[in-house]
């Protein structure tokens, strides 16, 4: 995702807000500056704990959940209100976009980023 209109001290601090909400288990993949903002990517220290993503099989994946990603959003709008957070054609800012659930299964089984994890909604 891209990350516009931040510092890194805010991306740190929102990052630090998150991961004590899932027991220190979120961390960046990737935190990378660019010319037009920062390439950030978060993941989990350990796929089976809260924050970590399951996939169809119901395999544990080392990536962070919708969850994580909404909170992470919400503490970086609360650090910085003038974030542009842009996850694909999504965009997330002080005046919308965060915690739109999608479909990621199919027609036939479908199943939301917000089913498709550890922690299930419950933090």
């Amino acid at each position: 995702m891209l990350i516009r209109n931040v510092s890194r001290q805010d991306l740190e601090e929102a990052m630090a807000r998150t991961t004590r909400m899932y027991d220190q288990n979120i961390k960046f993949l990737k935190l990378v500056p660019r010319e037009v903002g920062w390439i950030v990517r978060l993941t989990v220290c350990d796929s089976g704990c809260p924050g970590a993503r399951v996939g169809d099989n119901g395999r544990k994946i080392k990536a962070a959940c919708w969850h994580a990603h909404g909170n992470f959003f919400e503490h970086l709008l609360n650090v910085n209100q003038d974030a542009i957070i842009e996850c694909g054609k999504i965009k997330i800012d002080q005046y919308g976009g965060n915690w739109e659930d999608m479909n990621i299964g199919s027609i036939n089984k479908p199943r939301y980023y917000s089913e498709a994890c550890l922690c299930m909604g419950a933090l």
